[in-house]
């Protein structure tokens, strides 16, 4: 009874605020915030957890208005309810209020819009939405809509972020629940404490309120990192309840997450007949573990094709290990099962573990929830020494994926025993693009030829694209990747080495020409030895007020380009040594002439995985000095005889 009356106060209480809403206030919010074009006016969950029947049910009521403070086009317009088998939508209702002088007209919204997620990379996704389709909204314009959703599996509670990239006047996040229930909860990035808490208990249930007022985010819309790492937001999760006499454990610490994953998995975990004669197929005449580890995992990534499933709890658990191989393709739960069974089977210690991608902020010691992880594979522990191995992607078995690289795994032991890993960040000394080129001129073009020796994800990036391409496509991304000079560069000729071996440097000896490269005024000669700018564009626009500049991994660029001085010239310029020193980043470019051939030396090192805000500065000095290096041209000037 009391939960109901709360919820009538409330909308009774935005009621009276919407009709009590002036153009005044247009101006207000315009002047409060002059660089935004929409703000949410109130954004409300009110979640109602019951026990029913010896279940826990979770009810939730969501309401959001918002103002637009000029006119908008219809992607911010529109509104949309995500959703999936583990939720029911019911009871949607829209309406859209448009300025009429001094009044509002107000116009019920009945063009709702059901369709699934539209996702190259995912073969199937019971997730949907449902669209709102409102009129493009232009200043002074407000839309509100309200909705209840159902929760049915209390493993999957509970988020709510305050506002996304607009300010928002007022957030409420209010959970009533029995206090049969025990839950806990974590708020995040609320570095200037804006969020309040309260908390109320009577003899039946309590209730919980988080709330934010007047709040603007302090970061922008064109961000490397997902809002989860500096948007203010809530994460509970339900630890147990009692019903019927039991108690019933949900996710009360980190041993609870396990314990629910390793549930979902164990009917899974097995070695089969099939799987055992398979890997002893794989494993024919391989005594050391480790090389036969290698070829299990290798053998995964070229048999198995990764195709993403999101389907329901097949969003969690694993399929057969037997009809992965029968299918000849699965997702990373799948490929993750598989490359486990066929190490045990081979006598390997191995764990089907959980990770998450770098577009997740948590930790499981801070937050032991689903929202955690994103993603599974296998560790393998051969002599106290552990292998992340990832199927999905196309890398040696030392080197991780790229985008769990300093991540958490949550490793199943057993079913009474995990462990907590990291990820290794791999040293930019094992991810090196390393070029030696020979160059000379005639007339204004310059004819180039040499080798680009690439290590770690450079050469996983480039073999994984050339292997499964044709002929031609092949050669078009060859010439993509060996581009350099000016947009007139022609390859005319190249040669592959190692490119299916995942364990060596891949090698691409080529051949090129570059058309009107060459500069000449009266007797002098100019050519910019620059052939390649990498990083050139990769300055830091501080007005945008990013959270923090992604780097893919740690790496490393050597160049050395020697230049033949054409005959009856002479070096009259060459730039001096120019660098630019950090802890995690740096450069040196350097010039010398040795028996009439001028030597360029380019050496690039990035020690990091991003770049935060307390190094905005000195990255933007260090691509400003990169890029003033660039520009720099050697002279030659021709001999004329007395």
């Amino acid at each position: 009874m009391e939960g109901k009356l709360f919820k009538l106060l409330t909308v009774l209480l935005l009621i009276f605020n919407l009709c009590s809403y002036s153009q005044t206030d247009i101006v207000s919010y315009e002047n409060q915030y002059p660089d935004k074009s929409m703000v949410i006016l109130k954004k409300i969950e009110n979640v109602t957890l019951k026990i029913n029947d010896c279940n826990l049910e979770i009810e939730i009521d969501h309401y959001r208005k918002k103002l637009s403070l000029s006119n908008i086009n219809q992607n911010y317009s529109d509104e949309y309810i995500g959703f999936n088998s583990f939720h029911d939508i019911n009871e949607i209702k829209a309406y859209y209020y448009e300025p009429k002088g001094t009044k509002y007209s107000k116009t019920q919204i009945n063009n709702i819009v059901t369709s699934s997620r539209s996702d190259n990379s995912i073969f199937y996704d019971d997730y949907q939405t449902k669209r709102i389709v409102f009129p493009n909204l232009y200043k002074g314009c407000i839309s509100e809509i309200s909705y209840k959703k159902e929760i049915k599996d209390p493993h999957l509670f509970g988020y709510f972020r305050f506002t996304g990239f607009f300010p928002v006047e007022y957030a409420e996040y209010t959970i009533t629940y029995p206090n049969e229930v025990n839950l806990s909860y974590k708020i995040n990035n609320d570095i200037d404490n804006i969020v309040t808490f309260t908390e109320e208990k009577n003899r039946k249930t309590t209730t919980i309120k988080f709330s934010v007022s007047n709040y603007k985010p302090g970061y922008s819309l064109n961000n490397d990192f997902d809002m989860d790492f500096y948007i203010p937001h809530v994460i509970v999760y339900i630890n147990d309840y009692k019903a019927c006499g039991k108690s019933v454990n949900v996710i009360s610490d980190l041993k609870g997450l396990h314990d629910w994953y390793y549930s979902l998995s164990e009917e899974v975990n097995v070695v089969s007949s099939e799987i055992q004669t398979l890997s002893d197929s794989i494993t024919k005449n391989i005594a050391n573990s480790i090389d036969k580890m290698k070829s299990i995992f290798y053998w995964v990534q070229d048999n198995i094709k990764y195709v993403a499933f999101e389907d329901g709890y097949g969003g969690f658990v694993p399929r057969k290990a037997d009809m992965v191989i029968l299918r000849k393709y699965g997702d990373c739960k799948d490929m993750a099962n598989l490359t486990t069974q066929l190490l045990k089977a081979s006598g390997i210690n191995a764990y089907l573990s959980w990770v998450g991608s770098r577009s997740i902020p948590y930790s499981y010691y801070d937050i032991p929830t689903t929202y955690n992880d994103n993603h599974m594979i296998c560790t393998a522990e051969i002599n106290d020494q552990y292998y992340i191995l990832d199927a999905t992607a196309y890398t040696a078995y030392n080197y991780p994926s790229k985008f769990i690289l300093s991540k958490e795994v949550l490793v199943s032991k057993s079913k009474d025993q995990f462990e907590i890993l990291k990820v290794p960040e791999i040293e930019s000394n094992k991810n090196i693009i390393d070029e030696t080129l020979l160059l000379k001129i005639d007339n204004s073009k310059l004819i180039g030829s040499g080798s680009i020796n690439l290590s770690g994800y450079h050469a996983f990036n480039i073999s994984e694209r050339a292997n499964y391409s044709n002929k031609e496509n092949e050669r078009k991304r060859i010439e993509n990747y060996t581009i350099k000079g000016s947009d007139k560069f022609q390859l005319d000729d190249y040669k592959l080495m190692n490119f299916t071996d995942r364990e060596k440097n891949n090698i691409i000896e080529y051949a090129f020409h570059i058309p009107d490269y060459i500069r000449e005024f009266n007797n002098n000669i100019f050519v910019n030895l620059n052939l390649s700018t990498p990083y050139s564009k990769r300055n830091i626009d501080t007005s945008q007020k990013l959270y923090a500049l992604l780097i893919g991994s740690h790496s490393k660029i050597k160049v050395e380009n020697r230049f033949q001085i054409p005959d009856g010239y002479t070096a009259t310029y060459i730039p001096e040594e120019i660098f630019f020193e950090h802890d995690q980043f740096g450069f040196n470019i350097n010039y010398e002439i040795v028996d009439n051939i001028i030597i360029y030396n380019f050496d690039l090192d990035i020690r990091t995985l991003k770049i935060e805000e307390k190094d905005f500065n000195s990255w933007n000095q260090f691509i400003k000095k990169l890029n003033i290096a660039y520009k720099k041209s050697i002279e030659l000037t021709k001999n004329i005889n007395n």
